[in-house]
């Protein structure tokens, strides 16, 4: 997802559909229907899981954006299960550049919204020196 047009584009996925959508391992929906649900769904409970098992998914895509939603999660809601933290940490070592990318911004949210550390991370922000332009 390289543009805010095709975020604001997605459409509202019940729960009912994601779990067809994971049962059926739907890699080219899930990859979709995460940020989805991070993004409209009230229940965050529901969502946190979701991404806490689809954060270790095998396609890097899926595991990326289950990653990024605690981000979402983490601005919509004000807070996360501790645990979301180790998740993110992993995926700023992942081996696909998807997944860190999408772990560094989650953990950027992370850390605004939730004021946590996140080990690994120090944001672009936080790094610049005074001066730097």
């Amino acid at each position: 997802m390289s543009d805010d047009s095709e975020i604001n584009a997605l459409p509202a996925v019940s729960h009912d559909e994601f779990e067809r959508m994971r049962n059926a391992n739907a890699r080219s929906e899930l990859h979709r229907a995460i940020i989805s649900l991070a993004l409209t769904d009230a229940d965050r409970a529901y969502v946190e899981s979701a991404c806490i098992d689809l954060s270790q998914h095998r396609d890097e895509f899926v595991r990326g954006n289950a990653i990024l939603a605690f981000g979402h999660l983490a601005r919509r809601f004000g807070e996360l299960s501790r645990g979301c933290a180790q998740l993110i940490e992993r995926g700023l070592t992942d081996p696909s550049a998807h997944v860190r990318a999408q772990a560094w911004a989650a953990a950027d949210d992370v850390q605004f919204f939730l004021k946590w550390s996140i080990a690994g991370f120090t944001s672009a922000e936080a790094a610049r020196q005074p001066g730097d332009a």
